[in-house]
């Protein structure tokens, strides 16, 4: 198994985009954060849909397979977490835990994706 950087890298952005999405979930009531939670992960992968459609190398099913739900269970349990958090912690302590979380969450992404290599087939061209 080899570790693919540019796939460890598009996992780091995606994940630190779920810690700023949610960030606001911790301030607000336990229903309140889950619903936030919830729509978070729906907007994600749609979003995360329409990248992947114009660049099928970072598709998460087809490079994961069954592993694609790592970053569904990974968000799943920061949303668990996030309602015994303290919303009264210093700044600094939320961006070093948005930032490691992303980072390890993207280093486990890059460990566990196949590595395969891109061909002209893989990115799709732009329409004009």
């Amino acid at each position: 198994m080899k570790f693919d950087w540019r796939y460890a890298f598009h996992a780091f952005w995606l994940y630190l985009t779920f810690m700023i999405l949610f960030s606001t979930a911790y301030y607000f009531n336990q229903g309140h954060s889950l619903r936030m939670a919830l729509g978070t992960i729906v907007a994600l992968l749609v979003v995360d849909g329409l990248f992947t459609r114009n660049y099928p190398y970072f598709n998460r099913v087809n490079r994961q397979g069954a592993l694609a739900l790592i970053d569904l269970a990974f968000f799943a349990l920061l949303a668990l977490l996030a309602m015994n958090f303290n919303p009264d912690w210093p700044q600094a302590i939320w961006n070093a835990m948005s930032f490691f979380l992303a980072g390890m969450g993207g280093t486990v992404d890059g460990c566990v994706a196949h590595k395969t290599r891109i061909l002209p087939y893989l990115t799709r061209p732009a329409v004009t």
